[in-house]
């Protein structure tokens, strides 16, 4: 199952995802992620460097919250995949609609400043 943790750095919402997003792993990220895309103007940074797999709900999640907080005038990135993550993502040509930073610093500085990343990786 994976654990979230959640911290405020500058005014964005950082979430720590730790474990595998299987689809019970889910259950415990799922609430938090559809009451924050409910948010006006809401800035995230999920950081991903603790997952190790996912599955199709877990990217369909990731998906709906991305279209939501846009819709919401917000601003969300995931940031600091595993390398083999960030390949799947890539693979799946979902860097074209997902926004990604390396780390969670700098996707801290792109939400608060409200630059705009694309792709896998910013280099």
């Amino acid at each position: 199952m994976a654990h979230l943790e959640e911290e405020n750095i500058d005014g964005v919402t950082v979430l720590h995802i730790r474990g595998n997003l299987m689809s019970d792993g889910l259950l415990g990220i799922e609430p938090r992620f559809h009451a924050l895309a409910q948010e006006h103007e809401v800035r995230i940074v999920v950081d991903m460097g603790q997952v190790g797999a996912l599955t199709t709900p877990s990217i369909t999640l990731m998906l709906r919250t991305t279209r939501a907080v846009a819709g919401n005038q917000g601003r969300i990135i995931f940031a600091n995949l595993q390398p083999t993550i960030a390949r799947m993502f890539a693979c799946c040509r979902l860097d074209l609609v997902l926004k990604f930073a390396p780390d969670v610093a700098e996707a801290v500085r792109e939400c608060a400043s409200g630059s705009q990343l694309t792709g896998a990786s910013r280099d």
